[in-house]
């Protein structure tokens, strides 16, 4: 991974930088291409590459939450062993309404040198149902600290589901890196149909493309940069880009950093580029020097998998009768 890479990643979200609410999947390759200065060919060879590494291992498809009325939560387990996070990883699928789950060094709560587990799992909202998860997660992994939960805010749907919409999602999650060509064979719909109501989807945020990336296969680390003032953060953030033109910006989502960081507004996230131990002491000490950072936290999350037994129960339920409490346009 090198900063031609983070610039590629960069180019897939709809804003430019990372988020847990995934990728545009109608980036094209020659899109990439063109935002990078690469030819489609040099780029289409990368991205191939990533695969083959084990970097990328392709995306899971999401309806948006909020189409089932629930929202999203956040938990994290501190571990004092960094081995036990694999073994995490592996259970978290048995525990009722998990989304996802992804690895993670450098939370300085976290006895060291542990590593620490956030799991992503369906919000209901009811205190007896957070309890009683909170109790499973802590039998994931006894003895353990469990924080949370930490409400997560999926982007706002612009737009319901109705009939054809549902079997979209579903095709796209059963095959996500098919073409909308594909999904309208599927289907048995007309291709100039399924694309206008799928571009209508993730346009209007009511499905999400999430990357399953694994980060130990890329040298790169995420800076937590906190500065000195709200008002200093745009700048400060100038100043980390022009160390880093090519660095891969993240968002600062309160559920993922209100629980490390008290004043978020304060708080510059980037993940860059580096080939050895030196070179991290090496760029936190470049970004030390800039004015008004206060603070330079590492971390280096590692790997991610996702558990799609609740998407899927939903979805089957819709597909059997076509129809859903939210099966209109609004």
């Amino acid at each position: 991974m090198d900063n031609l890479d983070l610039s590629m990643l960069r180019a897939m979200y709809p804003d430019r930088r990372w988020s847990v609410w995934g990728i545009d999947p109608r980036v094209t390759v020659q899109e990439i291409a063109r935002s990078v200065g690469l030819g489609r060919n040099a780029a289409r060879l990368r991205l191939r590459r990533w695969r083959e590494e084990g970097f990328w291992h392709g995306v899971d498809v999401w309806p948006n939450p909020r189409l089932f009325g629930v929202g999203v939560a956040r938990f994290e387990l501190l571990l004092t062993e960094t081995q036990d996070a694999d073994e995490v990883l592996g259970r978290v699928g048995a525990l009722e309404g998990a989304l996802r789950a992804y690895t993670g060094y450098g939370d300085e709560r976290s006895p060291h040198p542990g590593t620490s587990v956030s799991i992503l799992c369906v919000d209901e909202h009811p205190r007896p149902r957070r309890d009683r998860r909170i109790e499973s997660l802590r039998r994931l992994s006894p003895d353990r600290e469990v924080r949370g939960p930490f409400v997560m805010r999926p982007p706002t749907s612009t737009i319901g589901a109705d009939r054809l919409d549902w079997r979209i999602i579903l095709a796209a999650r059963r095959s996500p890196s098919h073409s909308v060509r594909k999904l309208a064979t599927t289907i048995g719909q007309p291709e100039r149909r399924v694309r206008r109501h799928w571009d209508a989807l993730v346009e209007g945020r009511a499905i999400l493309y999430i990357p399953n990336i694994d980060w130990s296969r890329s040298p790169s680390i995420v800076l937590h940069i906190t500065c000195d003032s709200a008002s200093a953060r745009s700048e400060v953030e100038h100043s980390v880009e022009l160390l880093h033109p090519d660095l891969l910006p993240l968002d600062t989502d309160p559920a993922v950093y209100g629980g490390r960081h008290e004043q978020l507004g304060n708080l510059v996230v980037v993940r860059i580029p580096v080939e050895s131990a030196a070179a991290v002491q090496q760029a936190i000490a470049r970004v030390l020097a800039i004015p008004h950072v206060r603070r330079v936290s590492p971390d280096y999350p590692l790997r991610a998998r996702s558990y799609g037994a609740w998407f899927d129960a939903r979805l089957e339920a819709i597909s059997g009768d076509g129809t859903s409490s939210n099966d209109r346009r609004r």
